[in-house]
């Protein structure tokens, strides 16, 4: 996935007792429970932060187990136009949650579950690519941690919350030894909101801003200005930028790869050559990247940040960038990854070899194989020597070849590697694409193997290849 401009659900859960209040503006309960919510600010200008915040409260006389994941919950947000048509969202990331159970909160009698849905409202990104012409609006969005609701246009809106859990719900907290398991369609009350455009006044007052000095002022100001995709701030983000590492270099990079000005990348060029690197060397590489990704000369400062002694991170990142450039056909990218491969340096051969491993072009594979085959016979790194091999089985096909290029006779050598670890990648590599004549080395190399779980490589990559030749 590429780097975009991210923003953050923050879901403080709080519990607390409460009696029940007359003023509060709840929805109508079901089932034993209520909602309401909230807006900290109901006047909104783009580039605002948005916080919304939700109250479930238990009415009945038992204890109530509620669905109620903390990943998603702004995609349970109904947002309506003045018209009465609901605004159009979708889902923006996807995340690996913890254990299921966590996600069933315990309300107790009479008590109240608050948490908070919070996000930004801003420009809709577009690719400098793909800008549209001067004064052409983009769609204004009210962006979460994992939800964007796309507005047409500023005005007035109304936002509920929805959360229905049914028989699946049942079933979840079975397994996971919940229940019981409350069920039901909770709606909340309705509030009403104004979004609006922020003047020129507002966004110069916001620039002026990123000459205060603290951190947590600049780094506002910078996501107010990223999220309005204002150009007339781009010379005061870059200098924000280029100031020192930490939260508001890093706000200012957002911002810019927002707004997507591509004239200040050979600026960005010469500054990230001469900013020190305890400085801001890797965001200023961020954002070069994120502006100009096909740039000859974001090709050209790739490749030189992997042959210099910049950090391990700025390395790593490097080669990553070049592998998805690469993944887009870029030829030049590609024989520098080639290159990148053999550097002797683990830290980037790593990232390169698995980079050269991910492209399908046919093109390509022939000389990627020869190139992954001279590593894994005479890289000096044991762990380089079998990362190329696991390489070569991810790519090859049967019988033993990639792209045309016979590899399996090299593979079948690097079961005698003087490393055994080399053996086994070896080994499941053959499994993926050898053939008949690497049984004889794997059985041998499982005789000698040290460890089982060697010799249970070459058992599995035997069996494989008795599978494939049986037709099944």
């Amino acid at each position: 996935m590429r780097k975009t401009l991210l923003l953050t659900l923050v879901l403080p859960f709080v519990f607390s007792c409460a009696a029940l209040a007359a003023e509060e503006p709840w929805g109508e309960a079901s089932n034993g429970l209520r909602c309401a919510i909230t807006l900290e600010k109901a006047d909104l200008r783009v580039g605002d932060e948005f916080v919304l915040n939700v109250r479930v409260q238990n009415t009945s006389d038992k204890t109530v187990r509620l669905y109620l994941p903390s990943e998603y919950l702004a995609g349970h947000l109904e947002i309506t136009d003045q018209a009465g048509k609901r605004v159009p969202s979708e889902m923006t990331a996807k995340y690996e949650s913890g254990p299921v159970a966590q996600s069933f909160r315990e309300i107790k009698p009479a008590v109240v579950y608050d948490t908070q849905i919070r996000g930004r409202l801003r420009f809709e990104f577009v690719p400098a690519s793909s800008l549209p012409g001067e004064g052409s609006p983009r769609r204004i969005l009210l962006d979460s941690r994992d939800t964007a609701h796309y507005l047409a246009k500023a005005g007035m809106l109304t936002a509920a919350f929805r959360l229905a859990c049914d028989a699946q719900t049942v079933k979840l907290g079975r397994r996971y030894a919940v229940k019981p398991v409350w069920t039901g369609e909770l709606v909340s009350n309705a509030v009403a909101f104004s979004v609006r455009l922020m003047t020129r006044e507002e966004l110069d007052s916001e620039t002026a801003k990123l000459d205060a000095g603290r951190q947590e002022e600049i780094a506002e100001a910078a996501a107010v200005l990223g999220a309005n995709a204002d150009r007339a701030a781009v010379p005061a983000l870059v200098k924000a930028l280029c100031g020192g590492p930490g939260e508001a270099g890093q706000a200012a990079s957002n911002a810019l790869r927002a707004i997507q000005d591509r004239s200040v990348v050979a600026e960005l060029v010469a500054r990230y050559k001469q900013a020190d690197e305890n400085g801001p060397q890797r965001a200023i590489l961020e954002t070069i990247v994120g502006l100009a990704p096909d740039d000859e000369s974001t090709v050209d400062l790739l490749a030189e940040v992997l042959k210099s002694q910049a950090s391990w991170e700025a390395r790593q990142y490097a080669a990553g960038e070049m592998t998805y450039l690469a993944q887009r056909r870029v030829i030049k990218v590609t024989h520098l990854l080639m290159e990148a491969a053999g550097y002797k340096d683990p830290i980037v051969q790593y990232p390169a070899i698995d980079g050269l491993a991910s492209l399908s072009s046919d093109g390509l594979r022939s000389m990627i194989a020869i190139r992954l085959r001279e590593i894994m016979k005479s890289d000096p790194d044991r762990t380089v020597r079998g990362r190329a091999a696991g390489a070569l089985g991810m790519m090859g096909d049967p019988p033993g070849a990639v792209g045309g290029v016979p590899v399996e006779a090299a593979l079948i050598a690097a079961l005698s590697d003087s490393d055994l670890w080399v053996g086994a990648d070896a080994a499941n590599a053959l499994g993926r694409m050898g053939g008949p004549g690497a049984i004889p080395g794997l059985r041998e190399y499982a005789k000698w193997a040290e460890r089982d779980s060697q010799r249970r490589a070459a058992e599995a990559a035997i069996t494989a290849i008795q599978k494939r030749l049986a037709g099944k």
